[in-house]
């Protein structure tokens, strides 16, 4: 699968001298859970995944839009670097990528006129905000591709890096998570907001509040790093195969996003989940609301996929923390989620280890 990546000129050139893309961001006084909104991106990036950076104007040094002009391939991360407090979240890029004499400008690749559009890069434009990345599909890194190439006459130049990297960096990881706490929060702040995503304790993340995330975006970010490893069963079943997946998606151009969505492949079917995810318990409302909320993205998603031809299959997941007690009673709620085809699973953390586990009837209250 494939990452856009907002960049300057100036990033790119840090690139291609690193062989590295490069995070930064400052950091307010939620800190945490924009640390975590970074490394839920992050962990989306796979090795052997596209990565094309989407060269964007500088106000500060002038420097225009270029639009596409790289392709490249990952090969590890998300990593920290003790040494760039300015940069401090590092995706190593395979030792060879590719540049083109002529860049794809941003009219060309968000063509709105075509038969096949790239749906998740207009939504990513559109939303004007925040996310520095996005993913695509399959489908879409295709069509990005054979638009480079067509523009220059499959034409390109190799680019070669150095891929020594990973020796002075640590590995990122969920698996070893912490409290959020008063302390660690007065001593982040403390640190100008440029500086403070370089202060995060990268080896023991402060997630938790008790026995749920401290934030949504905790939440997410767990579940991107372990989504097609220790997660994918208990989601899509042990037969599946993920093509590509993605968090925070754009949801149309109206500003409003998907929490995660995963394409598979599964007994012969392709079937794309939307997933809304809830860091607490739920009561009967909030679930209603959340059941409104995936059948809408889930129609959104079959109308994406079928500008490319494909006949995919609805899925809906909710992941909470459980129900409250003033949830639907136990008899109608089985048939409240089955006639809404919705799959619900909850999370629990035990001993600070997240783990998700199915609904059944005995877990309401």
């Amino acid at each position: 699968m494939g990452h856009l990546v907002k960049i300057h000129r100036k990033g790119v050139n840090d690139l291609l001298k690193t062989g590295m893309y490069s995070i930064k961001a400052n950091l307010g006084d939620r800190w945490e859970k924009t640390t975590a909104d970074i490394l839920a991106d992050a962990f989306c990036i796979r090795p052997g995944d596209y990565l094309f950076p989407w060269i964007t104007k500088d106000n500060t040094t002038g420097d225009p839009n270029e639009g596409f002009k790289y392709v490249f391939k990952v090969s590890g991360g998300p990593y920290y670097s003790k040494e760039d407090t300015e940069f401090p979240i590092k995706i190593i890029l395979e030792k060879t990528g590719w540049e083109y004499k002529n860049a794809l400008s941003e009219d060309s690749a968000l063509d709105l006129f075509g038969s096949k559009l790239l749906w998740n890069m207009i939504g990513f434009k559109s939303a004007g905000r925040g996310k520095a990345n996005t993913h695509q599909t399959v489908e879409e890194d295709n069509l990005l591709i054979s638009k480079l190439d067509n523009l220059n006459n499959n034409l390109k130049t190799n680019i070669n890096f150095k891929n020594d990297k990973e020796k002075n960096l640590i590995k990122i990881t969920t698996s070893k998570i912490g409290e959020y706490t008063d302390i660690e929060n007065k001593r982040i702040i403390s640190f100008p907001e440029k500086e403070r995503l370089s202060k995060i304790n990268y080896e023991n993340l402060p997630f938790l509040n008790g026995n749920i995330f401290k934030q949504e975006k905790c939440l997410e970010a767990w579940l991107m790093e372990f989504l097609d490893s220790t997660n994918k069963d208990i989601l899509f079943g042990d037969q599946a195969k993920i093509n590509w997946f993605g968090n925070y998606l754009f949801y149309g151009v109206q500003g409003s996003n998907i929490d995660i969505v995963v394409d598979v492949n599964n007994n012969n079917e392709r079937q794309v989940f939307a997933i809304e995810l809830k860091r607490d318990k739920l009561n009967e409302s909030e679930l209603k609301e959340a059941v409104a909320q995936v059948d809408s993205y889930s129609d959104y998603l079959l109308r994406a996929y079928s500008t490319y031809g494909l006949n995919t299959v609805a899925k809906k997941i909710i992941i909470c923390n459980g129900f409250k007690r003033d949830c639907l009673k136990d008899k109608n709620l089985k048939s409240f989620l089955h006639k809404n085809n919705i799959k619900i699973v909850f999370y629990e953390i035990i001993n600070k280890i997240p783990k998700l586990k199915k609904f059944t009837n005995d877990d309401t209250g």
